[in-house]
């Protein structure tokens, strides 16, 4: 999250392409990656075993594996809504409105 801290707090242009505010477009895209990875996890079946929290040694997925995925996936629901908090708050501080 280094990156878009530091694009964030130290761009000249406050418009992204577009037009829409770097504040929000920038958070955007990185929450549709998040999405996206959720949704994947999700439609494969991947996210029920996440979910259970134990590893069964059933399929093709190493105990490595599945704890270094978990982890990656804990940390992407996290990361979404600490990034939600964070657009509120830049938005909030430069009078843009929220799209989140």
């Amino acid at each position: 999250m280094f990156t878009r801290e530091y694009i964030i707090k130290h761009t000249l242009h406050p418009t992204a392409t577009g037009g829409s505010p770097i504040i929000t477009w920038l958070p955007n895209q990185l929450g549709a990656v998040m999405d996206l990875m959720e949704e994947v996890a999700k439609g494969s079946g991947l996210w029920a075993v996440l979910e259970e929290g134990v590893w069964n040694g059933g399929g093709s997925l190493s105990e490595e594996d599945f704890i270094l995925v978990k982890k990656i996936m804990d940390n992407v629901v996290t990361k979404k809504a600490q990034l939600k908090k964070e657009v509120a708050k830049y938005c909030q501080d430069r009078g843009v409105e929220s799209t989140a």
